[in-house]
């Protein structure tokens, strides 16, 4: 099975303009977003200009771009791993490799690659699954069966690598590991299986264990997601048991919910868990989803609902299988105002105001005007980023100080043109 990466041109602006990085799985924020400005509205009819196209093996890692480079994995030598699907308890062991390679973000050239031998056991055995994450000069994979390994990201040298099923006497999930690294300050978070070491902590730099935690039976698909809110931070492990929260410095266990409540039939913790301020959304194929609240000082949870819809082909169930929820409240939201008085959490340099505002794709042109009759009223207003789910963000800015009325007024002015 062949794929082909692509990079087109979707700027419509002139080249010396840059696009930004995206070092990891859902972006430098982990959010999905793209801060990005003069992307086309429209493919022209004669489809988007591809710069350049590379043929890939299979496999479903996403790209990782920085620095001007393009990290990816694929499958190498395997002629017939494509073909099984999820029939892997009669199709046995397939041969085959797996491959990281560094391509010029410019021109498609290979910079560098490392191919290593990596026989499959796992369902639909067509190749790796984990987007590389790329930080400063090192670059992480985690492959299908459980190869971590760190390169420098200039050259491929390997600066450090782990089997984590041998080192931590367990096996990779039915589907393969899928559960993209995690970088977080001095260390790596994987979530890696066996007893105690559900979620596994190395320094980044050489590889060294600095803690583990949770004991699970299978740690399952879902990425790892961190909450942070008034100087307080939390690691999210969605696994087949529920949701566990821990300390990201320690390991120390904060609290759990069983989610679902029965045992699946498979185990599909799977779609990226969103944060949403003080919310956490998780939706499962079988079970339905869940929405919790989090707090802070201490640490805490409260379950705010539950849906539950066996069949998850119910057409008003919450069911996600694989795909991340895209979670919106309305046509044209304030979701933030950032006050230069407010607490240290909220607040802006000196003289300005911050308004961020989503806004559905049919109000993007309205936005637009808005911001365009913003300016003539001399406040600084520039739409500087569109989400990779086409909401608008709208960033406002006062050229000077204002009282709290004028802040007001900024404030309604923009939401009014909504």
């Amino acid at each position: 099975m062949k794929r082909v990466i692509a990079v087109l041109a979707l700027i419509a602006l002139p080249a010396v303009v840059s696009a930004d990085d995206w070092p990891r799985w859902m972006g430098p924020g982990m959010d999905g977003v793209w801060d990005e400005m003069g992307i086309l509205e429209a493919f022209p009819e004669s489809g988007a200009k591809i710069d350049w196209r590379v043929e890939l093996g299979g496999g479903y890692a996403g790209p990782a771009v920085a620095a001007g480079r393009v990290y990816v994995m694929d499958r190498t030598d395997d002629e017939r791993g494509g073909e099984v699907e999820n029939d892997i308890r009669n199709a046995g062991e397939i041969a085959g490799g797996e491959r990281v390679l560094c391509l010029d973000a410019a021109s498609g050239k290979a910079i560098w690659s490392h191919t290593y031998d990596c026989p499959y056991s796992v369902a639909y055995p067509t190749g790796p699954r984990c987007t590389p994450a790329v930080d400063g000069d090192q670059v992480y994979t985690l492959g299908a069966m459980g190869d971590l390994i760190c390169f420098r990201a200039d050259n491929g040298d390997i600066v450090w690598q782990k089997k984590l099923t041998e080192e931590y006497e367990t096996k990779p999930p039915l589907w393969g590991y899928s559960s993209h690294p995690l970088v977080d300050g001095d260390q790596l978070l994987v979530p890696t299986g066996g007893e105690g070491s559900g979620v596994v902590s190395f320094n980044k730099k050489t590889g060294e264990e600095l803690w583990r935690a949770v004991t699970t039976m299978d740690v399952a698909y879902a990425p790892l997601v961190i909450y942070e809110a008034d100087g307080e931070r939390q690691l999210i492990f969605w696994h087949a048991e529920g949701v566990t929260s821990l300390d990201p410095d320690s390991g120390k266990e904060y609290w759990t919910v069983k989610f679902p409540e029965e045992q699946n039939q498979s185990q599909t913790s799977i779609a990226t868990p969103r944060i949403v301020g003080d919310r956490l959304f998780i939706s499962e194929y079988y079970k339905g989803s869940l929405l919790l609240q989090i707090t802070s000082n201490p640490p805490g949870v409260e379950e705010l609902w539950r849906s539950y819809k066996s069949d998850p082909r119910h057409r008003t169930g919450l069911n996600a299988m694989m795909a991340t929820p895209v979670i919106s409240e309305g046509h044209g939201l304030l979701s933030e105002f950032w006050d230069p008085n407010g607490p240290p959490a909220k607040q802006a340099p000196l003289g300005t105001v911050t308004l961020l505002i989503e806004a559905e794709p049919e109000r993007f042109p309205s936005l637009q005007s808005a911001v365009q009759e913003t300016r003539a009223a001399g406040v600084l207003a520039t739409l500087v980023a569109r989400y990779v789910y086409f909401k608008p963000r709208c960033i406002v800015k006062a050229a000077a100080g204002l009282t709290a009325a004028g802040k007001d007024k900024v404030k309604n002015d923009i939401i009014a043109a909504l």
